[in-house]
């Protein structure tokens, strides 16, 4: 007896994986070849398989060697032809050194049902690519995600990429030469990994219409003479979310001209990464000086004891900004206490009075370091003193409070500050203190983690 339809159409439809396409790769639950188990229960099921094109329209290949192409062609072909027109997304790994020299895409006869099919590709994911697939991406009229990831031997070479359709690009290509350069205003997303430094620059400055740009181990400039580095005003309008890792010698100097003229009006969510204490730059002052004050959400990451004694972070961003969430990972503990020390002081005077980020109701500490660089498993009993006086001086403003500590304790905290955040929140003060991720048991516990704050505080989880 077969099942109903209507039964059949559920089971296939929670049995499809989960896809994360926020990343160059795919992150997948579930079976991305759930399908085609499905279609091998029976003849009933198959024909249900076959009879829903949408289950052919994401072609996932891992390592293809040039061994078993005709393997992968024909699945391929299968996945054209069922998908009927739908668009197509399409993640494909290529075995390394494999495929340098091969005159197909895959094989002579997929290669022919490729080229026809271009105008489908909706999302496009190559890893490793031979030459003759970054060839043929600016003749895909509807791709609208591209990521790509090379070798370091690689040449990526798209000179122009006029696509109207694409909006997402993800990058992780420690190329010895890259020539990329997008000419059109659709793009509002951008992540790039170990990109030469003067790309990025230029990825920046050719997509005045970007969203959220990330920009992690950039490498060294491809332009011998320097033509990349920024010699005047950059205004983002649009740009939401900004990630930049402070890069080492050579890139330090394109760095530093970015962050002297870069200016970001609709900034909100800010993420600073630290590689190198002594690679700040001069021009880093300027760009936190000229933050807009309406930004909401600052993560720094791997900011050290060192980098504290030198530049001060946190009194460079202006102290009305309204901030609400700072979350800091594998920062040295001389960066928790310029947060809140600064947390603690009012600026102006009479009935102007405002406290530094007089909005921020959440601070994450992920790991701290010590003066050393090594790893501080508790949080000084000082530091505690301090965040208590903080929220007391605070307390007329302050409606609710989250300090949440992962993979550091706060055994050395005083019973004075204990009472006082006691207090405060006997006082009516919505208080949540987590202990290496548990709410600590001399508070009364309330889940006070907004769903927004939860959400932004997850996708770096």
């Amino acid at each position: 007896m077969s099942l109903p339809s209507e039964a059949l159409d559920l089971i296939i439809h929670y049995s499809r994986p989960v896809f994360d396409t926020s990343d160059e790769i795919w992150e997948i639950v579930g079976d991305p070849n759930f399908h085609l188990t499905l279609a091998a229960v029976s003849t009933h099921w198959r024909e249900a398989v076959l009879s829903k094109p949408v289950l052919w329209t994401t072609i996932l290949f891992r390592n293809v060697r040039l061994a078993r192409a005709d393997k992968y062609a024909h699945y391929l072909q299968l996945c054209f032809e069922r998908s009927k027109k739908l668009y197509l997304d399409i993640s494909i790994s290529f075995a390394k050194g494999e495929w340098d020299y091969s005159p197909h895409l895959l094989t002579s006869s997929s290669d022919t049902l490729i080229l026809k099919n271009l105008d489908r590709i909706y999302d496009l994911r190559p890893q490793f690519p031979p030459y003759k697939w970054i060839a043929m991406i600016p003749t895909m009229p509807t791709l609208n995600t591209l990521g790509i990831i090379s070798r370091f031997d690689d040449i990526i070479s798209l000179p122009k990429l006029e696509i109207e359709a694409l909006v997402d690009i993800f990058i992780r290509a420690p190329a010895r030469e890259i020539r990329f350069q997008p000419c059109n205003e659709s793009i509002s997303r951008i992540k790039l990994t170990k990109v030469p430094i003067d790309v990025c620059i230029r990825l920046l400055q050719g997509c005045p219409s970007l969203i959220e740009f990330s920009c992690s181990r950039a490498g060294s400039p491809t332009d011998d003479f320097r033509s990349a580095i920024l010699r005047g005003s950059l205004t983002l309008q649009y740009l939401s979310h900004f990630e930049w890792e402070v890069p080492g010698a050579p890139a330090i100097d394109w760095s530093d001209a970015l962050m002297e003229h870069l200016r970001l009006p609709s900034l909100t969510s800010l993420v600073w990464r630290e590689t190198n204490a002594s690679a700040w730059g001069h021009s880093a002052r300027l760009f936190f000086e000229n933050l807009p004050t309406t930004f909401k959400n600052l993560r720094i990451v791997g900011v050290s004891d060192a980098s504290v004694r030198e530049v001060d972070i946190m009194g460079w961003i202006h102290y009305n900004t309204e901030v609400e969430t700072v979350q800091m990972v594998d920062c040295g503990g001389e960066l928790i206490r310029s947060l809140f020390e600064n947390m603690l002081f009012e600026e102006g005077a009479d009935e102007d009075d405002s406290f530094y980020f007089p909005l921020l109701e959440s601070v994450v500490i992920n790991g701290c370091r010590d003066s050393n660089g090594g790893t501080l498993h508790v949080l000084p009993a000082e530091l505690g003193i301090i965040f208590a006086e903080a929220l007391k001086a605070r307390e007329e403003s302050l409606l609710t409070f989250v300090l949440e500590m992962n993979s550091v304790g706060l055994e050395e905290w005083l019973p004075s500050v204990k009472d006082m955040l006691m207090e405060l929140e006997q006082d009516g003060l919505d208080l949540a203190i987590y202990d290496r991720s548990r709410s600590v048991d001399w508070l009364e516990f309330k889940e006070v983690i907004s769903d927004s704050f939860q959400d932004w505080i997850e996708q770096w989880d």
